[in-house]
């Protein structure tokens, strides 16, 4: 009988992999072609993953109160007598609670959990960029100056290291792993690579990329603090090598080079997101306007057709 297998991307919560979803749904037929499962949606993937995180929110909650998206993975996952792909990035936030209650259903699968690593400039970066799309109007060096700040109390640090912190997030993951399934592969900014690299993790090939919509990247980066940047990556790699996890690639090689730059037309975009949300503000008011002036047309009206009616 074959082993069942499941190489699980868990994070970190980068905008620079978040097409792997959508990559993978395009690909279904193709894996299961070689006998390999995609085993839900990008949608589903990513219900299922909001529903595990937000067990244990409401008092604690155990494997039977998670009857839904979740649940109907993990039993196409026991169908499959072979290898199925997951992913689930934004987990990486996920407590241990909720870690505990996502392998309650697979123990006895051979868990393969694949870290995706860019640079951290690139990561800090499409952290900036994930909070414009929420509507902040943060400059991309303050941004950097927070998250980067080792205390990590406000709160664009707190999120973003939430989901990007490999130390805690291999703490919290790989308690009862074996540590040679644990693949951390730092990847370029390229989609290719980071596709081939996944794949390659499950000893896929020949399955290429296909075309979808991958998030939008403004060129150039904010200024970091290099030796800041250096000492988190030495940090994490360091914890990699005392936990013997597979390492492939160098969280360090880059962090010297990825910085340079003007930050020009990054402060200009961020100027930019802000007119756009006081147009917004501004647009929404007078919407709201117009519905009251709207109302009172309306009551205004059948206040003159009553009068008309009672006149006649």
């Amino acid at each position: 009988m074959a082993k069942r297998k499941v190489f699980w991307h868990i994070g970190p919560a980068d905008l620079g992999t978040a097409f792997l979803a959508e990559a993978l749904e395009a690909r279904t037929t193709d894996f299961a072609d070689l006998g390999i499962l995609v085993p839900g949606t990008a949608a589903e993937m990513r219900d299922a993953g909001l529903e595990l995180r937000r067990a244990h929110q409401d008092g604690g909650r155990t494997r039977a109160d998670v009857e839904g998206t979740w649940a109907r993975i993990e039993r196409r996952i026991w169908a499959n007598k072979g290898i199925t792909l997951l992913n689930t990035p934004d987990l990486s936030k996920a407590e241990r609670a909720q870690i505990r209650l996502a392998l309650d259903g697979i123990r006895g699968v051979e868990l393969h959990p694949v870290l995706l690593v860019r640079d951290l400039p690139s990561q800090v970066q499409a952290g900036w960029q994930s909070e414009l799309e929420k509507g902040q109007t943060i400059s991309p060096t303050t941004y950097a100056e927070r998250v980067l700040d080792p205390l990590r109390d406000h709160p664009h640090a707190v999120s973003f290291w939430a989901g990007h912190d490999l130390s805690g997030i291999l703490d919290r993951w790989t308690r009862t792993l074996h540590a040679e399934r644990v693949h951390v592969i730092a990847v370029p900014d390229q989609p290719d690579p980071i596709w081939d690299a996944f794949l390659r993790t499950a000893g896929i090939e020949g399955i290429t990329r296909p075309d979808v919509p991958l998030p939008w990247s403004v060129p150039g980066r904010p200024a970091l603090d290099a030796d800041r940047v250096a000492e988190i990556a030495a940090g994490w790699t360091k914890r990699i090598n005392d936990g013997g996890f597979d390492m492939q690639g160098s969280l360090t090689a880059s962090t010297g080079t990825t910085y340079a730059g003007t930050t020009d037309h990054l402060d200009a975009l961020a100027t930019a997101a802000t007119e756009i949300a006081r147009l917004k503000a501004q647009v929404a008011a007078l919407q709201a306007e117009n519905q009251h002036l709207d109302r009172k047309r309306r009551k205004h009206k059948r206040r003159l057709q009553t009068f008309t009616g009672q006149a006649a």
